[in-house]
């Protein structure tokens, strides 16, 4: 299992998001989840990063 590390600014976006969604609280709270598990879950959608880096 991995641990997520965030930064203020993602921790402030969160609570911004949750503040205007309460309903998708729980939503967001299983995606994070599913994230640290596994980041190549299928259900996540994830993707290789295009462009220059």
């Amino acid at each position: 299992m991995r641990t997520l590390v965030w930064d203020k600014t993602f921790v402030k976006s969160l609570k911004m998001t949750i503040r205007k969604n309460p309903k998708n609280k729980r939503i967001i709270e299983d995606e994070l989840k599913d994230l640290e598990n596994n980041p190549f879950a299928p259900s996540l959608e994830t993707h290789k990063l295009k462009g220059k880096l």
